[in-house]
């Protein structure tokens, strides 16, 4: 009897803990979906931004095919030793996140940016987001690449790099 039940407990344990590892993934990768949503909403914003760019170059205005955003926040992740950062509007009207539509209102795990991807041969850049989910310094970070054709001057996008995507 009591060989039973020392196996209904190991069984169980087994069980408990696979469990819970399989909550903690979902939960992950429902905040990884966070990262993902976002990058694409802003490539989205450049893109039309850059339509708006090419139509005043057009008319002989000066030309900017997309605008660098440093990251924001400007604290890295985890820096309030939550992974979280608190809601805060006015911090998306700084910078060039309003010319491109783009804000969250809500509390967010992640950081973005708009930057140059620095590579001489051609005009590019990244929309990226960083995030530390469970504050252990080790970051997750997506990456959207944008290139600027230098015939059209229209942005043409490449496929999504992620680095410890579920750290």
């Amino acid at each position: 009897m009591w060989a039973d039940v020392a196996l209904l407990l190991v069984v169980l344990s087994v069980l408990g803990a696979t469990g819970i590892e399989a909550f903690r993934r979902q939960r992950l990768t429902t905040l990884s979906n966070e990262a993902t949503l976002n990058i694409k909403r802003i490539m989205l914003g450049v893109k039309f931004y850059n339509e708006e760019q090419v139509a005043k170059k057009k008319l002989g205005q000066s030309f900017t095919p997309y605008p660098y955003i440093p990251f924001t926040p400007r604290q890295k992740p985890c820096f309030g030793g939550s992974p979280k950062y608190k809601a805060d509007p006015k911090r998306w009207k700084r910078h060039d996140w309003s010319k491109i539509g783009f804000s969250i209102p809500d509390e967010h795990y992640y950081r973005y940016s708009v930057r140059n991807s620095n590579e001489a041969a051609v005009s590019a850049f990244f929309v990226e987001a960083e995030g530390d989910l469970n504050c252990n310094r080790i970051y997750s970070r997506y990456k959207l690449r944008g290139v600027v054709s230098p015939k059209t001057q229209t942005i043409q996008t490449q496929g999504m790099i992620l680095y410890r995507e579920l750290e």
